[in-house]
């Protein structure tokens, strides 16, 4: 694994409220994974994890992208929403349900900096659950846009204490100058 997606792990990790905001959704969705995943074109990668299913994913495990639905939404920055994947008219005939063994499935796109994408939050059960609600999926939109902002204040925290470590180098550096040409100065 690379260090960058060690760090996007790091950054998940650190904030405090994805627990909550995990066992919320599953509580809200009925579903019984929910996870975090950073997704480029080449992996997924889970980030954060709430598992009562024994899916057995840990942070820092990685699928293959291309059995995943996360690239379409990364792809296409629009959410997936499946509430019966053997019913449903675009999803029926994907491997990717029955590779899994879920009936239910969202994915909604998670945004860093600059808006650029992430990757997705996620939930999924083996078992059909009701997502296509206006309040079931504009409450996980939230979680997803909550995640983004956090992200974002993570990203700018890094920033701030770099700079700022690099003010107090420069400043002590200027100290011992200053010294430096103090005691010069009084001795020729």
């Amino acid at each position: 694994m690379n260090a960058l997606i060690e760090k996007d792990i790091q950054t998940i990790q650190s904030i405090e409220a994805v627990p909550h905001i995990m066992q919320m959704l599953s509580d809200a969705t009925g579903l019984r994974f929910i996870c975090i995943a950073r997704v480029t074109d080449e992996k997924w990668t889970t980030c954060a994890v709430l598992d009562q299913v024994n899916f057995n994913l840990l942070p820092g495990d990685e699928l293959d992208i291309s059995t995943t639905f996360c690239i379409q939404v990364k792809r296409s920055t629009q959410p997936i929403v499946i509430e019966h994947a053997l019913k449903d008219e675009h999803y029926s005939k994907s491997e990717i349900p029955i590779m899994y063994g879920f009936e239910s499935y969202f994915s909604f796109p998670i945004y860093s900096k600059n808006g650029d994408f992430f990757g997705t939050l996620c939930g999924l059960d083996p078992l059909p659950v009701k997502l296509k609600t206006v309040e079931i999926q504009q409450q996980i939109k939230s979680f997803s846009e909550l995640l983004s902002r956090q992200i974002e204040v993570d990203e700018q925290l890094i920033t701030a204490q770099s700079e700022l470590f690099n003010e107090k180098a420069a400043t002590k550096l200027q100290e011992q100058y200053i010294a430096i040409l103090g005691h010069d100065l009084r001795t020729p």
